[in-house]
Formats: structure tokens, C-alpha cells, sequence
């Protein structure tokens, strides 16, 4: 490295890091770019070692909300063999080769693998990062921080539940992320709250082998044809209001009492954290509720200081292409070509983040995608091509829920049908 080379430390490897690591080496190849992953490979939530599931978000019988086509990365396909919806090993194995491709042995990006970040924080105009790799600690200097360590790790649970917390301690109460597959739930009585992709697709798959799943919901009119349903063999119930000590009952928010309840899984998504931040910088971005991260422009730049950024922090989003793109920014605002004080979003970001947080409504995440490209036209000056959302990309898009939905049917009566049969399950491989 030379004396004034520029200098980028990106921290995580998973899917947005390695797309940091991409756009970098090609759009900024005059700088120095380390990337820092705690687990010993790349991958991120897509890395899910056999004999280490604990607490990975992952499980089993995990296949992608999204279509092949629609997920890949720039001038990336998956290949032919990998099915429309690609199962999480073929997602791992997809992202090992996108690193081993762009990243692995590129002459200005190093990386290290089973090194934690353990501090970040600001001394006059550089970043201070401290790891930890086995017993050994390293301080570095460096002039870019790029922060991609998922928002997967801190469950959320309701906090108005009386007598949840006695439940999540003997374990009759667990997140998702400890969900791996249906064999505990066999011949019992279980409760899923949450109707997302985990909690949906965790019912049905428990649902083959459960004596009964019951999945809590705020509006349980919107599942009225699915309760009347007699083929469909999981209840939609409403939210949950208390759970008892020792007789194992649920009472919900319509006073009725579901009784001998073995567990409740709840599918309620996450918590942001910024654990390694100190603590002056911690505080003016996450929010107090952890709800997200504030102060930034375009989701991804920190707007008190654009040397610091952030990828993939939005949910309900294409996320490969969504980092390439963020990526190319930051990269440009890196470089000094575009300015954020000066390039105003089209959107009200205040009002954006009072009303979604990192959320889009339905398909407006297409404009948020545009609208970064937009902004690399006018403004940028990058090498890195990122995906263009055109018509094609916008009707892959729009068509994709419906899709899903058909895909989830379909899974719904392979469920049904493994139920009949006293069989756990697996996913077809056929749609």
C-alpha cells in the first residue's frame, strides 16, 4: 500500500459486503479495500455450516422469496441447473463463486475471515477500527468505513404479551432464527405468530407432522375463506394477549383461550444494532427503539460524515442488486463525485422514515432503485455498471408476488398431503 492510497474497510461478507468488494475493486481501483468477516467463510445469513445452526436465521427448508432472474447480481446469472426459486445452499454456493470470481484474489482487496470488529469509532479524520482475530487484537487507520453486517441477529418480540418473558426463558417461546426444521413439533400444539415469509412458511412446513398449528395474526378476517377452509390444516387466530405459568394457555385478544400450547414460535422480525460503534456515534444513528438507522441520505450514507456508509438496511427490497447499486454510490461519494449536500432525493426522506422506516410500500422500491441510478447518471462518473431497473426488471417485479404466491399454494398442499401421509417435511422439487 502506498503512503497516500486510499484506504476502505468494509465490515461483513456477507451478500452486500462481497458487493462492496466487487463495486470497489472495479468503480475505486486506486484504493486499499479490507473486508472483515467474523465467520471463517463468506455468505453472511447464506452461510449455514451443518454442525453450527444455532441461531443462523436460516433452517433446512429454505428457498428464496425471489425468482433467480430477478435476484442475481449484475452480469451474474445463476446457473441453469439452480430452480426458479433457488434453495439457500444453491444461494451460498452462488454468492462463494461471486467471491471467488470478483473478490478472492484481487490485488487490492484483502480479506479476513474469523476477525470480529469489536470498536469503530473517529480520531480527527480517520476511522479507527479494532478487531479481533483468535487472541490477538489489531488497530487500524483507514479513511472509508462501509458497514454490511446484517440486520438479522437481535430478535424482536412484542412487548405487551404479560408473561412472555417466563416463556422465553424455559424455551416454550423462541424466535424464528432458532427455527431449523419440523422435528421438534411432532404431535404438538404450537402457535406462530407472524403471517411473513418466515412465519408462513414455518407453519406450513410444521403443519405435516404438528397435532395443531395455529398462527396469530392482527386482522384474522383477511384468513377468513383459509380458517373455512377444511383442507387447510392451520387456523388463523387473532394477536396473542397473555400467555400462563404452568398450565400452558394462551389467551388472546378476543378472550379466547387456547390451552396445552407446547410452543410459541414468534416470526417477528428483527432489531437493528450497531454493537461495535462507539458509543458518540452509535447513538446519533440508531434509533432509540432500534427500530432502524437514522441520519442518512439514500439509506446509505451517513449524513454527518459521507466517509461512513451502509448497505442493504432496507427490507422488502431485491437485495443483490439493490448493494451493487448503493455500493456504486458510495463508491462515487467516496471518490468525491457526487455530493450529497448538493443532490436532493426525490422523496421526503423525513417524512419517508417517520412513515416506512427502512420499509418501501408496495413496489415503490422500483423508484428507489431508479432513483440511485438517476442519480449515478447526473452526478457519477463510475466504471461499475450496476442493474438497470427497465421495463423487463420492473415486470419481473411486479409479476414476483403473485408468483410467490402461487409457489406458496402449491407448498401449502404439498404440506397437506405429507400430513395425510405422517411424513415431515421437504420441499419439492418440482413447482
Amino acid at each position: 500500500m502506498t503512503k497516500n492510497q486510499k484506504t476502505v474497510c468494509i465490515i461483513g461478507g456477507g451478500p452486500g459486503g462481497l458487493a462492496a468488494a466487487r463495486v470497489l475493486s472495479k468503480d475505486f481501483p486506486e484504493a486499499k479495500i479490507t473486508l472483515i468477516e467474523k465467520e471463517e467463510d463468506v455468505g453472511g445469513v447464506w452461510y449455514y455450516p451443518e454442525n453450527n445452526k444455532e441461531g443462523r436465521v436460516m433452517y433446512d427448508y429454505l428457498e428464496t422469496n425471489l425468482s433467480k432472474d430477478l435476484m442475481k447480481f449484475s452480469g451474474f446469472p445463476f446457473k441453469d441447473d439452480v430452480p426458479f426459486y433457488p434453495r439457500k445452499n444453491q444461494v451460498f454456493d452462488y454468492l462463494k463463486e461471486y467471491y471467488q470470481t470478483y473478490i478472492k484474489n484481487h490485488s487490492n482487496v484483502d480479506i479476513e475471515l474469523e476477525t470480529e470488529v469489536i470498536n469503530v469509532d473517529k480520531k480527527s479524520d480517520k476511522w479507527i477500527v479494532t478487531t479481533k482475530h483468535a487472541n490477538s487484537e489489531t488497530v487500524r487507520e483507514l479513511d472509508f468505513v462501509i458497514v454490511s453486517n446484517g440486520h438479522f441477529k437481535e430478535p424482536k418480540y412484542p412487548k405487551d404479551v404479560f408473561g412472555l418473558d417466563s416463556w422465553l426463558s424455559n424455551g416454550k417461546a423462541f424466535h424464528s432464527k432458532d427455527f431449523y426444521n419440523c422435528e421438534f413439533a411432532k404431535d404438538k400444539k404450537i402457535i406462530v405468530v407472524g403471517n411473513g415469509s418466515s412465519g408462513s412458511d414455518i407453519a406450513n412446513q410444521i403443519s405435516t407432522v404438528a397435532a395443531k398449528v395455529y398462527v396469530s395474526v392482527t386482522n384474522v378476517e383477511d384468513f377468513k375463506d383459509k380458517n373455512n377452509d377444511p383442507e387447510f390444516i392451520v387456523e388463523y387466530i387473532p394477536k396473542i394477549k397473555s400467555v400462563g405459568g404452568d398450565d400452558s394457555s394462551v389467551k388472546l385478544e378476543d378472550g379466547r383461550v387456547i390451552e396445552n400450547i407446547d410452543y410459541i414460535i414468534y416470526a417477528t422480525g428483527y432489531l437493528y444494532s450497531l454493537p461495535f460503534f462507539a458509543s458518540h456515534i452509535s447513538e446519533k444513528l440508531l434509533k432509540q427503539d432500534q427500530s432502524g438507522i437514522t441520519n442518512l441520505w439514500e439509506q446509505c450514507v451517513y449524513k454527518e460524515d459521507p466517509t461512513l456508509g451502509f448497505l442493504l438496511l432496507s427490507i422488502m427490497v431485491v437485495p443483490f442488486p439493490l448493494a451493487e447499486s448503493q455500493s456504486t454510490i458510495l463508491s462515487q461519494v467516496f471518490q468525491g463525485n457526487i455530493d450529497i449536500a448538493t443532490v436532493t432525493p426525490s422523496r421526503d426522506e423525513v417524512e419517508h422514515e417517520k412513515n416506512y422506516g427502512h420499509n418501501f410500500p408496495k413496489l415503490s422500491d422500483i423508484d428507489f432503485y431508479r432513483e440511485l441510478q438517476d442519480i449515478l447518471d447526473k452526478h457519477g462518473s463510475n466504471t461499475f455498471k450496476p442493474v438497470v431497473w427497465d421495463e423487463v426488471y420492473e415486470k419481473k417485479r411486479k409479476e414476483s408476488a403473485e408468483v410467490k404466491q402461487q409457489r406458496n399454494e402449491y407448498l401449502a398442499k404439498h404440506a397437506q398431503k405429507l400430513h395425510k401421509e405422517n411424513r415431515p417435511y421437504y420441499l419439492p422439487d418440482n413447482f
